[in-house]
């Protein structure tokens, strides 16, 4: 069984985080009134805080300043680290941010009696409350072995297990490797040869691992990469080595083991702050756009009915987010019932079943609009990996490993694979730009998509 630690350690750490703010807020007024420090001149009277602070307000505003700002900076995503130093630079900032946050307050409210010297005395205690807990928690857990798969050649494997020995706080972790490759001549103990999938599914099955370090991609097998995600699901850690290229864009957060990047897959499917943020912008936008587009739209639909026979829109039947059906709304682009002869069929270049209008219209995918609908309702979202039909989604389920994992978020109008390929792109070819966009989504990501897909609108590219 797959020991999961990282999601459960996480939460642990907004809660204790959140105590200490609570705490350090009483602590900070018992020392200013109670005790006397040299730095400051006299005690502070309880009036002069007692009047002036509403501590449940403070708990509130404080907590939520804290914890936005630790998240921003990934306070919460330091990998297995009891690394003083490193710990220390990252709380500077929120505890920064939480007198920064009180100073702007009480200038704005022209609240001039409240003594500062509290917000500097709050500083120092939640500082050290927050970080003397992360020091005892790994100082109690880094007790316990934490096995660490390396997967790559051999001799990356090699290197990157000297690295791991060169970090402190990693000495309590056992890195055993393994490499795909044919011919076996390694006497060493922490190296395991694997030869093929079976043989990495019976090693999981025996052998309980906290983290996959994905070290080098050469020689492995394809399906190996169905496995890794099959791991991250079960709440395995899965890291990869960037490339040269990764680095110098600087897309990704880096997390390090010595001077080795490294870059971590999430696949946390939970709701969280860019899920939150994601579906409001997703019906906000897609509200003004039905208001703005509504008369296109209907210019559409009437040449849709001038140019060719049958309904306006056409409803099919697709896979949707956690596998769940849902009904996909389109303007009609083909002839009416053009699959009651071959069942269903992918689209091809130069369908004879498209029609002259429909052809335009998928080139410029304006019989995608109609799907502003599906947004609003949340069945889809603006950006995703485009929904499959049931009969294929089962049929490349079978055919192409981690297939499934597309069904791990909303799926969307346009994507990657929109902006990168074309309409009669291979399910594989988009497979690999739909998982690209599954572990790096964000916002800013999104943005990137949404101009570029206007970009390829206006050309008349892809579809």
């Amino acid at each position: 069984m797959i020991h999961v630690k990282h999601i459960k350690r996480r939460k642990t750490f907004v809660l204790i985080d959140i105590a200490c703010v609570c705490l350090s807020i009483y602590l900070a007024f018992f020392i200013r009134t109670n005790i006397y420090l040299p730095i400051f001149q006299d005690l502070l009277p309880l009036s002069a805080l007692s009047q002036n602070i509403n501590f449940l307000l403070a708990t509130f505003t404080f907590s939520l300043v804290f914890l936005f700002s630790g998240y921003i900076i990934g306070l919460y995503d330091i990998w297995n680290t009891s690394n003083i130093s490193v710990w220390a630079n990252k709380l500077l900032v929120p505890n920064f941010f939480i007198v920064s946050f009180a100073f702007s307050f009480l200038y704005l409210s022209q609240n001039f009696n409240f003594p500062r010297s509290y917000l500097v005395t709050l500083f120092v205690v939640n500082f050290f409350l927050s970080l003397a807990w992360r020091i005892i928690y790994f100082k109690i857990t880094n007790k316990e072995i934490s096995n660490v798969v390396l997967v790559g050649d051999y001799e990356s494997c090699l290197q990157f297990s000297k690295e791991f020995s060169k970090e402190p706080f990693l000495n309590k972790i056992k890195v055993c490797s393994i490499f795909i490759n044919n011919s076996f001549n390694i006497s060493d103990n922490n190296t395991i040869p694997i030869k093929n999938i079976n043989e990495f599914e019976s090693y999981s099955q025996h052998h309980p691992y906290s983290s996959i370090i994905i070290v080098s991609t050469t020689s492995l097998q394809y399906n190996f990469f169905a496995e890794i995600f099959k791991a991250a699901r079960q709440g395995v850690q899965v890291f990869t080595v960037p490339n040269h290229y990764e680095i110098l864009l600087g897309r990704l957060k880096h997390i390090h083991v010595n001077d080795l990047p490294l870059l971590e897959l999430k696949l946390d499917s939970s709701i969280s702050f860019y899920t939150i943020i994601k579906r409001t912008f997703d019906i906000i936008l897609s509200l003004v756009s039905i208001i703005i587009l509504i008369t296109p739209m209907l210019l559409v639909a009437l040449l849709i009915k001038l140019t060719s026979q049958g309904p306006i829109f056409y409803t099919q039947t697709r896979v949707g987010k956690n596998s769940e059906k849902f009904k996909i709304i389109k303007f009609r682009s083909m002839i009416h019932n053009a699959e009651q002869h071959t069942g269903a069929i992918l689209a091809l270049k130069n369908d004879e079943r498209i029609t002259k209008f429909g052809n335009f219209m998928r080139k410029t995918r304006i019989d995608e609009l109609p799907q502003l609908i599906n947004i609003l309702k949340g069945d889809m979202s603006f950006i995703g990996p485009r929904p499959e039909r049931p009969a294929f989604v089962e049929q490349f389920e079978k055919e192409i490993p981690a297939y499934a994992e597309r069904t791990r978020i909303r799926p969307g109008v346009t994507g990657l694979a929109q902006i990168h390929g074309d309409y009669n792109s291979s399910a594989d070819t988009k497979l690999k730009y739909d998982l690209a966009y599954l572990v790096n989504q964000s916002l800013f990501l999104d943005i990137q998509i949404l101009i570029k897909t206007i970009k390829v609108v206006m050309m008349k590219k892809g579809q």
